[in-house]
């Protein structure tokens, strides 16, 4: 994509979502998710890169969470990269920006399980080969070894290299 993905006020909306691996993913600026206001209700897969398995992921400007300025609903899947298995090196130029107020959080998440299979000479199961931010983390959680709803489900996943050129706020990395 040469621009933005931009998710909207709708259910599956700014969505690149794959039900098998995929090769590069490249945006040219950012990717953004769907915000909620009101009496809205819940909104999903908003802003939102799925697959199984993720060659790479770059992001040529920031990836922005929606705003939660609800009563009634939550951003869920929200300016988010979830896979089952791997993800390559991921490339984000600008900054990771989640968002939290009184209604609600609405992190930045980038999970991945882990290797669907590893070959018999391996030594660690890299879900994330590496994350490189030119920005700083705000409010975003970044997950090895959990499954696309956020449970734990591989004690042995691993992340490459962790580069981020500005500040690390209100953020958690777990493997």
């Amino acid at each position: 994509i040469g621009g933005s993905l931009v998710g909207g006020t709708s259910f599956q909306t700014g969505e690149i979502i794959s039900f098998g691996d995929m090769g590069p993913v490249k945006i040219g600026r950012d990717l953004v998710g769907g915000s909620i206001s009101g009496t809205q209700p819940s909104l999903f897969d908003s802003g939102y890169i799925a697959g199984n398995r993720i060659a790479r992921v770059t992001i040529g400007g920031s990836i922005i969470a929606g705003l939660d300025d609800s009563t009634a609903g939550s951003l869920v899947k929200n300016a988010s990269i979830r896979v089952n298995h791997d993800i390559g090196p991921v490339t984000v130029k600008g900054s990771i920006v989640g968002r939290t107020n009184d209604n609600g959080d609405s992190p930045v998440v980038i999970q991945a399980r882990g290797q669907n299979t590893l070959a018999p000479e391996a030594t660690s199961d890299i879900a994330i080969a590496s994350l490189k931010v030119g920005g700083e983390v705000r409010h975003a959680r970044i997950l090895a070894g959990f499954d696309s709803n956020l449970n734990p489900a591989n004690a042995d996943a691993a992340v490459g290299v962790v580069q981020v050129r500005g500040n690390w706020i209100g953020s958690s990395l777990a493997a």
